[in-house]
């Protein structure tokens, strides 16, 4: 898994860790990057990679997006891939992942716990003891 960018102590725009958030990391043959799910929000952390390219499956609202997050410099080009230079929230997991990919992508599928649990299997778990009946 790709490094954590992350301190217990506030660091210009880096985001301080929680009890209460997961880290979770999406990875393909060329890209890493790394977020924070929080009860509120799903944050693409400073030094997460995304692709160069789009894909034209990629949803209109996410390549407005992306190209937003170009032009105002939040990704810049290096090394034949984009960076976030710093931490982005997105709306959700599937919309940080079609940005960081360049395509259509189910982010629940994709991003991951650092013991390669899926975000959809980890929310199961997370919900489980409050779905259970009682006897």
């Amino acid at each position: 898994m790709p490094k954590t960018h992350i301190d217990k102590k506030a660091k210009g725009n880096r985001t301080v860790l929680d009890d209460d958030m997961q880290i979770l990391f999406l990875q393909t043959t060329t890209l890493e990057a790394t977020a924070l799910l929080t009860d509120s929000e799903f944050i693409v952390l400073s030094g997460s990679d995304a692709s160069l390219t789009s894909n034209p499956s990629l949803s209109s609202g996410s390549n407005t997006l992306r190209k937003n997050l170009i032009k105002s410099r939040i990704l810049v080009l290096e090394n034949n891939k984009y960076k976030f230079k710093k931490d982005y929230p997105f709306k959700s997991s599937s919309s940080a992942a079609e940005v960081i990919v360049g395509s259509s992508i189910s982010g629940p599928q994709y991003w991951k716990t650092k013991d390669g649990i899926t975000l959809k299997k980890f929310e199961e778990q997370r919900i489980a003891p409050f779905t259970k009946e009682k006897d």
